[in-house]
């Protein structure tokens, strides 16, 4: 029988850009924390994240925590 999963790791890179812009980008989700450090791992070397390797975030979150998060909601930026 599986473990149940109750967390989730979320890796995203946020590049600065040279007109003072950030490029946001969602890498992915993971089941474990050490699944997201391995693909951190990987792509620090590879374009454009070698460009601003030290700019990874990993965010945890707890499965069916609706209550967690943001409760005011989302907004654009355009």
């Amino acid at each position: 029988m599986s473990e149940k999963l109750e967390f989730i790791y979320v890796l995203s890179h946020i590049r600065p850009l040279p007109d003072g812009e950030e490029e946001d980008r969602l890498i992915g989700i993971y089941s474990s924390k050490e699944r997201t450090e391995l693909r951190k791992r990987q792509l620090q070397g590879q374009p454009p994240f070698s460009d601003a390797p030290n700019e990874f975030y990993l965010s945890r979150g707890k499965i069916g925590a609706e209550e967690e998060g943001w409760p005011e909601g989302y907004i654009t930026v355009y």
